[in-house]
């Protein structure tokens, strides 16, 4: 704020020149720290199982970052675990039902992450089908195979890694 104000009583032409670039220098500051925050990897651990995944620039990875850390309880679906967490968002354009293995999902319709590793119930062929559209948020770093001995009602807390124990 003092930067604008004292350019504000430079001659017009010197002061808008100041502001110019101090509102550059705040937007690229500002974008920095976006970036480090959708750059940090999340984790998520369940049971002894840890799954780290690296966060899109999407406005649901926006959202969820926003809520973290997070506690909740596994559920599973076939091959997919998913769990609720208190955010909402709505579709975005590029939402489909059908990911890839790795892709993290987020189901709008149930304000739930979804982890499919594998076939679900609806499922054709090969493919990871989920239950309805959903905004993919963040990649797996490792495979999220490593989740299949999850089971309903297994505890979740779900942060960004600097956080985890």
């Amino acid at each position: 704020m003092g930067a604008f104000v004292c350019a504000r009583s430079m001659p017009h032409d010197k002061g808008r020149q100041t502001s110019d670039k101090v509102y550059q220098a705040v937007r690229q500051a500002v974008s920095r720290l976006r970036g480090k925050r959708l750059m940090e990897r999340i984790v998520v651990r369940i049971n002894a199982v840890e799954l780290e995944m690296t966060p899109r620039d999407t406005p649901t990875a926006r959202a969820i970052l926003r809520e973290l850390p997070q506690q909740a309880v596994a559920q599973t679906w076939g091959e997919e675990v998913y769990f609720h967490v208190p955010v909402s968002a709505a579709l975005e354009a590029d939402a489909r039902d059908v990911v890839d293995k790795g892709e993290i999902a987020f189901w709008t319709g149930g304000s739930a992450i979804a982890i499919g590793y594998g076939r679900t119930p609806v499922s054709r062929g090969d493919e990871i089908r989920l239950v309805t559209a959903v905004n993919v948020w963040a990649d797996a770093v490792g495979d999220p195979a490593d989740l299949r001995d999850v089971r309903d009602g297994d505890p979740v807390w779900i942060g960004q890694a600097s956080e985890a124990d």
